[in-house]
């Protein structure tokens, strides 16, 4: 059974308690200061992380759009003619440079590189979480540079149409590109 103290023996506790208090009332404060510090520090770093996860978000959102959806359709279409499918990797790189007059495709080529050239403006100024954005969006990314190598080539100039595609999926997504490297010959892994 507890027993309670009896008041004096209580007034002398608080008492030992004020006196230690007293006696260390600046470390007190600069201890309460640095947790306060560590917990606002804490709630800026969750704020900044969910605002990134926000905002690459909507880069899902954006890559779902009708705009962008069309463009993703149709280059699916494309990709899975019979035209294509009857190609072989010595003869695939020369048909596809003979689309380059395609409006349809350069411009669905171009619709796609936009989207990506905003990715990578998102990503690199600290907007978007870079982690999610790699997460969502390495593997379209990297596909569509190695299925439309030869048409981007014969459309870039200086600098390269695809520079900011590649530096998302090569720079900002470097580990899903050494996992890509190990899986798939490319001459992108040449690079790494």
């Amino acid at each position: 059974m507890l027993r309670r103290p009896k008041q004096s023996q209580m007034k002398v506790i608080v008492s030992r308690i004020r006196k230690w208090i007293a006696a260390n009332d600046r470390t007190l404060l600069v201890v309460f200061g640095v947790v306060a510090g560590l917990y606002a520090l804490f709630e800026y770093w969750t704020k900044a992380n969910y605002d990134k996860t926000v905002e690459t978000a909507k880069f899902v959102q954006l890559y779902a759009s009708a705009p962008i959806l069309t463009a993703r359709l149709d280059l699916r279409a494309f990709m899975n003619s019979s035209e294509i499918l009857e190609l072989t990797p010595s003869t695939y790189p020369t048909f596809i440079k003979s689309k380059i007059n395609d409006d349809k495709l350069v411009r669905n080529v171009f619709t796609h590189l936009g989207f990506f050239d905003a990715l990578s403006f998102c990503v690199e100024n600290n907007v978007c979480a870079k982690e999610l954005a790699c997460q969502h969006f390495f593997e379209v990314g990297q596909a569509f540079i190695e299925n439309m190598r030869p048409l981007l080539n014969e459309l870039s100039e200086s600098p390269p149409v695809d520079i900011s595609l590649k530096r998302f999926a090569h720079d900002h997504c470097i580990a899903e590109f050494h996992v890509y490297c190990s899986r798939v010959p490319s001459s992108d892994c040449a690079i790494v």
